[in-house]
């Protein structure tokens, strides 16, 4: 994708590496703060302690969600991750808002009840819908729609959730 088709996707850009570096809407001293803080978060005990360092990065972390030990947001371009109320992500998740060997930066979103098994890899782009459920290992590389189970490498659709009404409904 070339910067001349940069497109601005939910106020982020979805293109280029270099395009969206040159529009970066986070500064210098934000951006070193960001990255002293993703050489040792995800190494923390805690997620009382975790939580609030991402949220430092720079990442969209709802205070009721979850994620674990080891988990790796992308600490390149961490504004460009959104995660929702009640959402779990598991230990030693790799969420990448950036791939240099396709020359991309795009947003990754994680709406309200989802849950992202140990081990799973978000790639740039992907929306994950509500109470969407990934298998642990699972690669995803295109969105998923809310209450779908999906599992493997590539991932794939396993079958589909009972939606329930709950809390995350009543918003």
């Amino acid at each position: 994708m070339s910067a001349g088709r940069l497109q601005l996707v939910e106020k982020t850009f979805r293109g280029s590496e270099a395009a969206y570096r040159r529009e970066r809407p986070m500064g210098l001293v934000r951006r070193l703060v960001s990255k002293f803080v993703s050489l040792f978060v995800h190494h923390l005990p805690s997620w009382r302690m975790r939580g609030p360092l991402y949220r430092v990065m720079g990442v969209r972390l709802s205070s009721d969600s979850f994620v674990g030990r080891e988990s790796y947001l992308d600490p390149e371009f961490p504004e460009l991750i959104t995660i929702e109320d009640g959402v779990t992500v598991s230990a030693r998740v790799i969420v990448a808002c950036h791939d240099s060997s396709r020359d991309l930066v795009a947003p990754v979103r994680i709406c309200a009840g989802a849950f992202v098994g140990t081990g799973a890899i978000i790639l740039p782009g992907v929306t994950i819908g509500q109470r969407a459920v990934i298998g642990a290992g699972t690669v995803v590389s295109h969105d998923v729609e809310p209450n779908q189970v999906w599992v493997g490498s590539p991932a794939r659709t396993l079958g589909s959730r009972k939606p329930i009404a709950g809390p995350i409904d009543r918003q």
